[in-house]
């Protein structure tokens, strides 16, 4: 049971709730009279698990999580839609969409798997597969409250599809509890508090050639050196509720060579539903002589199990080997006199809730 518990968790914590138009989640299924699970990962033991996984004993599937909730009221109903996450065949476009109209309430579970995605067959198309999307747009049409839920390693890109959603929730390869750890965050049992810990595109367009391994090659590679707007930023996610900044204190407000500094800020829940923060501190070089990144993360600290109204003071240490440029004659590390910036907050100074918090 520990080992379980721990599995849970661990999936609870890093789910992404990428989108939630109208705050329709979390979900009151007392509302809902049915619901149709439909998609190629739904009920598939292997889109939760990667190319490395370690074959566990059992997998609840995100069909199994709802089923066991079902013993009340609620009908639960289930169709793939496809064969597999590729999506090449379409003969049972019918029966999703059958399943779809009898339904009060549409979670599509799609994505993409070691089936598209491992090690010695990479991807040649960050894109969700093109049959998908087209199912997706096909379930949206029907009208109903629709919920898209996404299983991935890299990120799988379908702006249709995203702006058709009215919630849209990144599970990663979320291990053999990802049933139970999905119906947890549908539901507000559990407050959703994951990251992103990559860059979500807009497109192969966004992306240098592989063939070009200069990081500033335009129009950038990284959160770290790209220049113009992706889809979602590294470090983003949202939360049921929200998160205030105050009282912030950097030690030592003017920094010695290979000196550390010690960010320490106060994070209160001003929203009503309990919950985490993933505080991010960012580091912007000011005047730098050399080339360098335009931000970079530095440091990062869960304030967990936030009340309304609750705060907590969260502390962060930068290391001097942290606030290094790479010098371009002997190409070693070192630490340049001038300004620096550090950002404090819960994204990506560049997104609208993260606060510019600190200047040494």
């Amino acid at each position: 049971d520990e080992h379980k518990d721990l599995a849970r968790i661990s999936a609870m914590e890093s789910i992404v709730l990428l989108e939630n138009r109208n705050s329709i989640l979390p979900l009151d299924l007392a509302k809902f009279s049915s619901v149709a699970l439909i998609g190629p990962c739904a009920d598939d033991s292997t889109c939760p698990r990667g190319d490395y996984d370690p074959n566990p004993k059992y997998t609840i599937t995100p069909r199994q999580a709802f089923m066991n909730y079902s013993a009340t009221s609620l009908k639960v109903s289930f169709s793939s839609g496809c064969k597999d996450v590729n999506c090449a065949d379409t003969s049972l476009f019918a029966a999703a969409l059958k399943a779809a109209q009898a339904s009060d309430l549409l979670i599509y579970v799609g994505g993409i798997s070691k089936v598209i995605e491992g090690e010695g067959h990479d991807r040649s198309d960050i894109a969700l597969p093109s049959n998908q999307e087209m199912l997706v747009q096909r379930l949206k049409a029907i009208g109903k409250p629709l919920i898209v839920v996404l299983f991935h390693g890299a990120p799988a890109i379908s702006n249709v599809t995203f702006t058709s959603a009215d919630a849209l929730v990144s599970v990663g390869y979320g291990g053999q509890e990802v049933g139970n750890a999905l119906f947890s965050v549908l539901t507000g049992a559990y407050n959703p508090a994951g990251r992103l810990s990559v860059t979500w595109y807009t497109g192969n367009d966004q992306l240098p050639s592989m063939t070009d391994y200069n990081m500033t090659s335009s129009p950038g590679r990284t959160y770290r050196y790209l220049t113009t707007p992706p889809l979602y930023r590294f470090g983003y996610g949202l939360s049921y509720t929200e998160f205030s900044y105050s009282n912030l204190v950097v030690t030592p407000a003017t920094i010695k060579p290979c000196q550390s500094v010690t960010v320490n800020v106060t994070v209160q829940n001003a929203g009503k539903i309990k919950g985490d923060e993933v505080v991010q501190v960012y580091f912007e070089y000011k005047n730098a002589t050399v080339p360098v990144a335009n931000i970079k993360l530095v440091g990062f600290d869960r304030a967990k199990d936030l009340a309304p109204a609750a705060s907590q003071t969260v502390g962060i240490n930068i290391s001097p080997a942290q606030m290094t440029v790479t010098e371009s004659i002997a190409y070693s590390e070192v630490i340049e006199p001038g300004d620096y910036v550090l950002y404090v907050g819960g994204h990506q100074p560049s997104d609208d809730n993260s606060r510019k918090c600190a200047r040494g």
